[in-house]
């Protein structure tokens, strides 16, 4: 019986979460300008959450973090594993494993992702990086059946350390506020990342 009450808690607090972060906006995504000579090699690895707007896959996630690498397909595509704690069942570990496409090989940090077979496919893109501190990622998914004039967004900031200095994160925030076609870049909230381990 307590554990009914406590996964429909658990339930309630991250939709709550979700309804108040994820939501449409009308029109196309936006073509932005991405990492210039992105190499995936230097980017590879383990960086930590440090803010991001809601996502589904991410339902208010604790201690996440992302683990980039090679899928050695031979085509470009990328790993993509995201894994972290729920938000109050500490000891639900959630793992998500992505393969990230690349549609353009002249435009390396362009990815594609698709997080089903009924889904189309989403823009997922580097931004901006500096390899070793700090990654700004942005992605855009049509609405599936409203012919592309509706989206969503995400975005997040990662760090090869749980945390980001203040200093940095505040340039990472001016390079942000600069991207003026970025709807969401408001909704950006702290994850959690202490008592980790």
């Amino acid at each position: 019986m307590m554990s009914r009450l406590l996964l429909v808690f658990c339930v309630l607090v991250s939709t709550e979460r979700f309804v108040r972060a994820q939501f449409p906006y009308l029109g196309k995504c936006p073509e932005l300008e991405v990492q210039k000579d992105f190499d995936i090699e230097k980017f590879s690895g383990r960086w930590y959450e440090i803010e991001r707007t809601m996502s589904l896959i991410e339902i208010g996630s604790q201690c996440v973090t992302t683990n980039f690498s090679d899928t050695g397909y031979g085509d470009g595509s990328v790993e993509v594993v995201n894994e972290g704690l729920g938000p109050v069942c500490k000891k639900l570990r959630k793992s998500v494993r992505l393969v990230a496409t690349l549609p353009d090989k002249n435009e390396p940090a362009k990815l594609s992702l698709r997080l089903s077979d009924l889904s189309l496919k989403t823009h997922y893109w580097i931004l901006s990086t500096d390899y070793d501190n700090y990654a700004i990622i942005f992605a855009c998914n049509h609405i599936w059946l409203t012919f592309k004039y509706a989206r969503t967004e995400n975005l997040w900031i990662l760090g090869r350390e749980r945390e980001i200095p203040e200093d940095a994160m505040e340039k990472v925030h001016q390079r942000i506020d600069a991207m003026k076609d970025i709807r969401v870049k408001k909704l950006l909230r702290k994850v959690n990342q202490e008592n980790c381990d």
